[in-house]
């Protein structure tokens, strides 16, 4: 049980050495690769500085939010699809759950909607 538990933390210690080297070496080939930095330009880049002034760059705010909305999108259409294909095999435990449930093509629905809020929607053919 020593000798395993020896040999799992020299692995580790190991292991995090060889992380860091392989690490410095990247970051070293990764400056010799990049163009040279402008006069008066921050050396850590602007996305640091940005980080230091407390904010965002803009560009790359929009861009988390468009991912958002292609990855909410991706969700909405893959539960479409979902519930299309298994239609007609909905197991006891899901009946209940998914009694509400409405395609996102029909609209709008409340997220307080309940069974006896859809059951009412149902019959007046909405």
């Amino acid at each position: 049980m020593i000798r395993r538990l020896f040999w799992l933390i020299a692995g580790a210690v190991m292991g995090i050495a060889a992380y860091r080297r392989v690490e410095a070496v990247g970051r070293a080939a990764s400056a010799a690769l990049a163009p040279p930095a402008r006069a008066g330009a921050d050396p850590a880049g602007p996305r640091a500085a940005a980080g230091r002034r407390g904010g965002t760059t803009g560009q790359g705010a929009i861009t988390r939010i468009r991912r958002a909305v292609r990855f909410a999108r991706d969700v909405r259409e893959g539960m479409e699809m979902y519930m299309d294909r298994h239609q007609g095999r909905l197991g006891p435990r899901l009946e209940g759950a998914l009694s509400g449930y409405r395609p996102a093509s029909a609209g709008p629905v409340s997220l307080c909607e309940g069974p006896v809020q859809a059951a009412a929607r149902a019959a007046a053919g909405i």
